[in-house]
């Protein structure tokens, strides 16, 4: 495991995707994140753990695309299935069972 460093109140930058992560299931995460419209995401509110996380926020509604924050990620067991929905500009990807997720909301 490689060291990440950590910024004011334990806020790790942006990992892209949440798969580093898969092992520390129901552990909440503080991430600063920009808000993104460019990267790939499966589900909607619980989401895989390779959809890019910048893009999960805007989906679901945390950041706005452009906007810099804190997110709360909090890491989940695989899911069956990831149903697609468009939220916030955003179209999520539907996806059949896979073994990581990640919830993103709002660090305030």
């Amino acid at each position: 495991a490689r060291k990440v460093n950590v910024g004011a109140l334990g806020t790790l930058p942006d990992p892209g995707t949440l798969t580093g992560h898969r092992a520390q299931v129901n552990q909440s995460l503080l991430f600063e994140v920009t808000g993104s419209n460019t990267g790939s995401v499966y589900g909607s509110d619980v989401y895989t753990d390779d959809s890019n996380l910048a893009t999960a926020a805007v989906h679901a509604g945390v950041l706005q695309v452009g906007q810099k924050g804190v997110v709360k990620v909090t890491v989940l067991p695989g899911q069956g299935n990831y149903p697609a929905t468009t939220r916030n500009g955003i179209a999520s990807n539907s996806w059949g069972a896979w073994t990581g997720s990640f919830r993103v909301e709002s660090a305030r």
